[in-house]
């Protein structure tokens, strides 16, 4: 029997998969990849006896697959909070799911878990903007707020980690940040022994500064529009920096745009409920003119 281990490459993915191996370790092939490559039932080919544990993988996107692992007598475990048309009725599927907006992968396995790794579980639903509940679930605890701000930083660039255009873009690629992990099950004791969050501590405070002296290329009374060039680190901080704006200006839609080496462009929008375009709807007006 050979296990498998598939996961988000971002702070939830990391936490989820990192909370249940703590409980149940396990000799598996990993496999993940950046936030937004989320396909990875694809990338293997168990047979039957093995055993697929998918973490914060939108399950919409892996049914096909999935499918075809059970059918062909492969054991599928899912714990996953993307909202889903099409869940599996057969025997060797194990689902936990939760569609609430108010939850992430992380925080479902630390329910499964009852509480075990609660500050892990912390970490990835801070780095997935669950910061209610995450805060919530540091207070259950007793943690300071030190201790507690300490956890949502973790969280938050563990998750900057994860965004960008391959995975060379990344300061450390999802599977070696597992690696670097994995062994740790007091994420205070990995702050204080690895370099990780000095790290990305610093390289975010240097990727945001970059995109902060970004001149706007258009702005209109409810929307800006903002052109980072084409490197490493406008690819990893594109999305951050559209959110930062999207706060300083509640009443514009955002756009940031990373032109790319081709003469295209990427693009992140956003925008607050005050705004008068939605985001979707900019987006799908943007799609139409790169048409």
């Amino acid at each position: 029997m050979k296990m498998y281990d598939l996961f988000n490459g971002d702070a939830d993915g990391i936490c989820a998969l990192h909370q249940l191996r703590l409980q149940k370790p396990a000799e598996s092939v990993l496999v993940t990849g950046l936030k937004r490559d989320i396909s990875l039932c694809s990338k293997i080919s168990p047979e039957k006896g093995d055993v697929v544990t998918a973490m914060d993988i939108a399950l919409e996107a892996n049914a096909g697959q999935v499918d075809r692992f059970l059918r062909s007598g492969v054991r599928v475990v899912y714990f996953d909070h993307h909202a889903c048309s099409r869940i599996p009725r057969r025997p060797l599927f194990e689902g936990h799911l939760d569609f609430s907006k108010h939850t992430c992968t992380s925080l479902i396995v630390n329910r499964f878990l009852n509480d075990r790794f609660f500050a892990w579980g912390a970490i990835g639903a801070f780095g997935d903007g669950m910061n209610d509940a995450a805060a919530e679930l540091c207070r259950r605890h007793g943690l300071s707020e030190e201790r507690t701000s300490l956890l949502q930083e973790l969280g938050r660039l563990m998750n900057y980690n994860g965004f960008g255009e391959s995975v060379d873009d990344l300061h450390y690629s999802p599977e070696n940040l597992y690696g670097l992990i994995r062994s740790y099950e007091d994420p205070f004791e990995f702050i204080e022994c690895e370099s990780v969050l000095a790290h990305l501590r610093q390289a975010y405070q240097e990727d945001l500064a970059r995109a902060r002296t970004a001149a706007s290329h258009h702005e209109t009374t409810s929307s800006k529009v903002i052109t980072l060039e084409d490197h490493a680190w406008s690819r990893r901080i594109c999305r951050i920096y559209a959110d930062e704006m999207m706060q300083a200006y509640p009443k514009k839609t955002i756009t940031v745009l990373v032109r790319k080496l081709d003469g295209a462009y990427s693009e992140c929008v956003r925008s607050h409920g005050g705004a008068r375009f939605s985001a979707a709807w900019l987006r799908r007006k943007f799609e139409q003119m790169c048409r």
